[in-house]
């Protein structure tokens, strides 16, 4: 299989990257239902003093799904090995920020802080049971009908404009924004045969404890009401870290509010870059 530029080969599979700007190395991996260009808006103003590295999970964005058992935190590891990253802070939204949790616990001598975005680690004990949004049991029903369309208008409402929010709640241009990323990743799923994911054992929830650098857990206080509950035990549990909710947000509060994110992970990178 030959690379082209911009894809990296890894544990057989290509995938999409870009790598902008120098200097200490930021690495953002995107949530489940995006890639890795909901992130432009930090990646534009971090490239101004950082080395920034985005890219798409294999079924997300440009990178094509690959038959086969996976593990995105491995591919995680090979991405920072292949682009000779030693140190780095790492960043993940929602299905990123379980990635991230897995390759901290995989490569710690990597990894000089987390910012974990509205995500959960695997395998989290909760002692209150999720309650799912309103709208889970149709999108669950319309993407087994294949109905992508009407499974796509279902998951913007539930995590763009929010739970329990007002269908259209969101600005509109994010809204668009996360549809149009979430309609490549809805055709990967349904398209997908033989491909399947596993997760770092012993499973992250039950080792937070292990985790030595500083951790920034962020959500929005219109997001599920489990998010805020699951970073909660998570920030009691992780030796360093320091918790935020961004007001008037959802699960995107990068997107939504990029001017205070970027503020809050700007603090935060500066702060720990040198760990």
């Amino acid at each position: 299989m030959t690379t082209e530029p911009n894809f990296l080969q890894v544990n057989g599979a290509e995938l999409y990257f870009q790598d902008r700007g120098s200097g200490f190395p930021v690495v953002l991996v995107h949530a489940g239902i995006a890639h890795s260009g909901m992130w432009d808006p930090q990646v534009e103003f971090l490239a101004k003093n950082y080395r920034v590295i985005t890219y798409d999970l294999r079924g997300f964005g440009k990178s094509l799904p690959v038959p086969g058992e996976f593990a995105h935190y491995l591919d995680l590891v090979s991405v920072l090995d292949q682009l000779g990253i030693d140190r780095c802070i790492l960043t993940g939204c929602s299905k990123g920020g379980g990635v991230i949790l897995d390759a901290a616990l995989a490569v710690p001598e990597k990894i000089a802080g987390l910012i974990v975005v509205a995500g959960i680690a695997h395998g989290l004990n909760l002692d209150e049971e999720p309650l799912p949004p309103p709208q889970w049991e149709e999108a669950v029903r319309a993407f087994q009908e294949g109905d992508l369309a009407r499974t796509n208008e279902l998951e913007v409402q539930m995590w763009v404009d929010g739970y329990g929010q007002p269908v259209g709640r969101a600005d509109q241009h994010v809204r668009e924004t996360i549809r149009q990323m979430n309609e490549i990743a809805l055709k990967n799923e349904k398209a997908a045969v033989g491909a399947a994911e596993s997760v770092l054992e012993p499973k992250a929830g039950e080792r937070l404890r292990e985790i030595s650098v500083p951790a920034y857990l962020i959500n929005g206080d219109l997001d599920e009401p489990i998010i805020t509950t699951a970073l909660n035990t998570m920030a009691a549990e992780i030796p360093q870290a320091s918790r935020e909710i961004i007001r008037d947000a959802a699960h995107f509060p990068n997107l939504e509010k990029p001017a205070k994110f970027n503020q809050l992970i700007g603090e935060f990178i500066f702060q720990n870059e040198k760990n």
